[in-house]
């Protein structure tokens, strides 16, 4: 249940901050600067929230030699939550936070490849988009597509668990 919440509010408030932006955005945590009327606290309360649903789900599920990696994006998703990506203001938090969503982003990966690497497929319609738009040589805005995408396989992992 609480799976089918965090993807719930995964999807509404990536809706809602596309329709308020008018456009896609750079990335999911760029999109609230454009909105200042919400404040950053709506990002933490988001990928908190997020954290708090999902991850207790990754981390008892998880097989003994990924748990480390469970622990650790789990570390850097509220290390993401809490660091603002507000280059004018924090610099510093910024840097963290850019080091934290690498850090999930791999982590939660490699837990995908080593418990349930078929998921990996959910990548393909990224790589193929990602692939046609390079080249017709469009502007593409992948950090948006790429944390969608990430988001989605482990939903995925998730569910299937």
């Amino acid at each position: 249940m609480n799976i089918i919440i965090a993807i719930t509010l995964f999807f509404a408030y990536t809706f809602i901050l596309c329709v308020a932006n008018k456009k896609i955005p750079q990335s999911l945590s760029k999109a609230v600067l454009a909105l200042p009327q919400l404040g950053t606290w709506v990002w933490t309360l988001f990928i908190g929230a997020i954290s708090a649903l999902c991850f207790p789900t990754i981390i008892n599920t998880s097989s003994e030699p990924t748990f480390p990696l469970a622990f650790i994006t789990l570390m850097a998703m509220l290390t993401i939550a809490v660091c603002p990506l507000d280059q004018q203001k924090h610099k510093d938090t910024t840097i963290a936070h850019t080091i934290a969503t690498y850090v999930a982003i791999i982590c939660s990966q490699l837990i995908i490849i080593m418990n349930k690497p078929i998921l990996l497929l959910l990548w393909l319609p990224y790589l193929a988009a990602a692939a046609y738009i390079y080249k017709r040589k469009e502007k593409f805005i992948p950090t948006f597509w790429i944390e969608i995408t990430c988001f989605i396989t482990i939903f995925a992992y998730c569910l299937l668990q």
